[in-house]
């Protein structure tokens, strides 16, 4: 006589869903995991966007693990187009970035800007509808590129007790150098404590970027990123709001033109 052990299905949870991502938190084994399928391309991109999510996963735990915290990639499932990855409970708590706390990004964005010897897997800015005509520009007149995000970091990139969390990592492109450090910057002005921005700005709360570019490259960076700003990051706002929070990120940006001459 013997007794068959009853196999049970794993239990899970969407935490997000759209026309081209599920993200799913799976039960499993005493384990907890996070599993991301993707969907709304044709067969062979959702192949390519999951082996790229891989590849990401990998690449930081193999570069950046001093610098910040990224889920360990566990499976690629290529049938299903889906990445399954550590599940980061952290993440929740962590602190979102803010000028009290930017300067903590500082060897993070160093990190990206002195890797100039690219991975094969890493995709250009160009070939994103994120190439706005002048970040176009910027690329077609020899701008310096370096590992960036396509300006997604504002809602991905937090700070806990033990340092900088990077959850999502499928953005990770090469583009031109500094500009998701701005943007992340322009996002971190429509804060309600904008009012302490200058004092903050005089304690050196200052992006990286603008100590690797020439003032002119600055002017030209700080335009690119306005203007993607404009028309990506703040899309879903009535007209009213977006021009409230454009004129902020033009306050913002003064300052800093002021601080790139000087």
């Amino acid at each position: 006589m013997f007794s068959l052990r009853q196999s049970v299905a794993p239990k899970k949870t969407i935490l997000k869903e759209n026309r081209y991502k599920r993200v799913e938190l799976i039960h499993a084994n005493r384990s907890v995991r996070i599993r991301k399928t993707f969907a709304g391309h044709s067969p062979e991109n959702l192949k390519l966007n999951a082996a790229h999510t891989f590849k990401c996963l990998q690449f930081f735990q193999s570069y950046f693990k001093d610098e910040i915290e990224t889920p360990k990639a566990i499976e690629l499932d290529e049938l299903r187009y889906a990445v399954e990855m550590e599940y980061m409970p952290e993440f929740e708590r962590a602190s979102r970035i803010s000028f009290q706390n930017f300067g903590k990004t500082r060897s993070f964005f160093e990190k990206c800007y002195n890797i100039k010897n690219f991975e094969d897997f890493l995709p250009s800015i160009q070939h994103s509808v994120l190439a706005t005509p002048k970040v176009t520009k910027l690329l077609q007149e020899g701008f310096p590129m370096r590992l960036g995000f396509k300006g997604d970091l504002h809602d991905n990139l937090r700070l806990s007790k033990t340092g900088l969390i990077l959850v999502d990592v499928e953005t990770t492109c090469i583009e031109p150098l500094g500009l998701s450090e701005l943007i992340l910057f322009l996002y971190i002005s429509l804060s309600p404590r904008f009012a302490t921005l200058f004092s903050l700005l005089k304690k050196k709360c200052l992006p990286v970027c603008l100590s690797r570019l020439t003032p002119e490259q600055s002017q030209r960076l700080f335009d690119a990123a306005l203007e993607l700003f404009h028309d990506f990051c703040l899309s879903s706002l009535t007209p009213a709001m977006k021009s409230v929070k454009i004129s902020l990120a033009h306050c913002l940006l003064r300052y800093l033109r002021s601080v790139v001459r000087n």
